[in-house]
């Protein structure tokens, strides 16, 4: 903001500068101010600058004379102490972030008890309650028996003589005009349903200048969701995946409707309210949460998962497929996110690969759409989708993998390995807990330093020309005895998921190893000796790099 003559910025208009060292005044000059000792309070309650006799006692000074809080977590708590008793004989609904924005908007924080027309309960309480809390930072009152009272109560900054009256009339008379609103945009949307003008609206309604109508979306979402449904990748999921295909069908339903307009918030909940009644109840609570689950992806709340992937995959696919593309700086169709939400929920689904499922989903979206007259390559749409959700991994491995501390980039890349033949991301977050466990032992350290000495003789040698012999010294066949002995222990370690045991297995190598070095000259004159022992390198370097690639925590 600029004001007056001056060429800085600033959030607000500067309207002092309080500087002081105990009780001395710094001398400061900044955005047209000089420094005091004085400084204002309340705008409303004390408006004119009063002096602060110490800097030790400005949060006192100002909460007496000025009728200031300084400290907002002091606001936040009279904020929580006045509403708590004013919500009696109903009970005030938890919302600490909506706490937190009223403290940060008041120097002295007010609550007052407001009311509206018990009419207007005919609506659904989630339209109400986004009223109170969206639009006017209000908060919700229930009832004993859970349902919304026609009460609520506001915050302000002031106290004035008359208790507040006045403010709480214009809080309930702004508040009486906009449920009014909801109520006309309710009553219009549920006639249009019943006539079916929605879904006109929804043929007319465009998602994306190449991907076509919203109504076209939902037709790839349905088709998605038919696809897992059949495949059966949620079969364990608490809600099997044909209820999410019901779902699916309708959690779009709403986009084109009234409410939507003016709450946009709402999107799904109101999908749930206009239909879900007729749908059942499960399937309503799906289509009302798919966005929520979506977006904070919960481990917790199985059920959703199917409808996510669906939506979610649906949206990824479709906009790769209409050439939108990440910029470092600009993501303006949320293509991150959607590949963030995708990896949350894939990652705690064990035995999905992501390349495979990921091309039955673009195809299961894409088959048979068209882009500018040409058909759509479901395939080559996979493979970016891949490598999007193997690069958001990378970025948040501890939000999406659920670690208990963050891990290392070094880490992360030593498991997460876009190249590798299969991309089983369910068992990354064990992977890497693991190898962390591991590396921190002495164990650890000699795996890696025997690593880094096989990659590089292997790395230095030429490919043998000679077809390999056989192995002659003591040591190396003792070598390649352990490796099929380590070999079986690691595939069963693994099959179990059972990362750490396998982990554990290699160090059966340790000895083994340290013979072969100690006994053995790898790179001899004899052609097919030296293939022979190339190619046990290469096995002992392949064993250790099968849970995972150790070239990138060694260097």
């Amino acid at each position: 903001m600029r004001w007056a003559n001056h060429n800085r910025r600033f959030v607000r208009p500067v309207r002092g500068i309080l500087a002081m060292h105990g009780s001395r005044v710094l001398k400061i000059s900044c955005l047209g101010m000089k420094s005091s000792t004085a400084t204002p309070g309340h705008r409303a309650r004390a408006p004119q600058p009063r002096p602060v006799g110490k800097a030790a006692s400005y949060a006192k000074t100002l909460a007496t004379g000025h009728k200031v809080i300084v400290d907002i977590q002091a606001r936040q708590q009279a904020i929580e102490q006045q509403a708590a008793k004013l919500a009696v004989p109903d009970r005030l609904v938890s919302d600490p972030k909506l706490v937190a924005e009223n403290a940060a908007m008041s120097e002295n924080p007010q609550v007052y008890a407001a009311a509206f027309g018990r009419e207007f309960l005919k609506l659904p309480a989630a339209v109400i309650g986004s009223c109170l809390k969206r639009h006017m930072r209000c908060f919700i009152l229930k009832k004993r028996t859970g349902k919304l009272a026609a009460r609520f109560l506001l915050v302000a900054d002031n106290r004035p003589a008359g208790g507040g009256a006045l403010i709480v009339k214009g809080f309930e008379r702004v508040v009486a005009a906009r449920l009014a609103d909801a109520r006309f945009y309710w009553d219009s949307d549920r006639r249009e349903i019943a006539s079916g003008v929605h879904e006109r609206k929804l043929a007319a309604l465009v998602y994306h200048p190449r991907l076509g109508s919203m109504m076209a979306r939902i037709a790839r979402i349905i088709r998605v969701a038919e696809w897992l449904a059949e495949s059966k990748v949620f079969a364990d999921a608490d809600a099997k995946a044909a209820v999410a295909l019901a779902a699916a069908r309708l959690c779009k339903l709403d986009l084109a409707t009234h409410m939507i307009d003016e709450y946009p918030q709402l999107e799904g909940i109101m999908a749930a309210c206009y239909f879900g009644e007729a749908a059942g109840e499960r399937i309503a609570e799906l289509v009302a949460g798919h966005l929520d689950a979506g977006r904070d992806a919960d481990p917790s709340d199985r059920a959703h998962w199917p409808l996510v992937v669906a939506t979610e995959a649906e949206r990824l696919a479709g906009l790769l497929a209409a050439g939108e593309r990440l910029a470092a700086d600009r993501d303006p169709h949320g293509l991150r996110r959607c590949a963030t939400r995708l990896a949350v929920v894939l990652a705690r689904q064990p035995g999905v690969e992501l390349r495979s499922l990921f091309a039955s989903l673009a195809q299961a979206a894409l088959a048979g759409e068209q882009i500018a007259g040409k058909a759509v390559d479901p395939a080559q749409v996979a493979k970016i989708m891949v490598a999007m959700t193997i690069e958001r991994i990378r970025h948040q491995s501890a939000e999406i993998l659920d670690l208990a501390k963050p891990a290392s980039a070094a880490l992360v890349n030593a498991i997460v390995e876009p190249d590798a033949e299969q991309i089983m991301i369910g068992g990354y977050a064990g992977r890497i807990q693991a190898l962390d466990a591991f590396l921190a032992s002495s164990a650890g350290a000699t795996l890696i330093a025997a690593h880094k000495r096989v990659a590089n003789i292997l790395r230095k040698s030429d490919q043998p020309d000679a077809a390999a012999g056989k192995l002659v010294e003591a040591a190396e066949i003792g070598l390649g005895k352990a490796l099929d002995r380590t070999s079986a222990a690691l595939d069963a370690a693994l099959a179990r998921g059972s990362y750490e045991r396998a982990l554990n297995s290699l160090t059966a190598l340790d000895a083994p190893v340290k013979r072969f070095f100690a006994e053995v000259m790898v790179n001899v004159s004899d052609p097919k000796l030296r293939a022979a022992r190339l190619e046990l390198l290469a096995r002992l370097n392949s064993q250790l790099n099968r849970v995972a690639n150790l070239g990138r925590l060694s260097g």
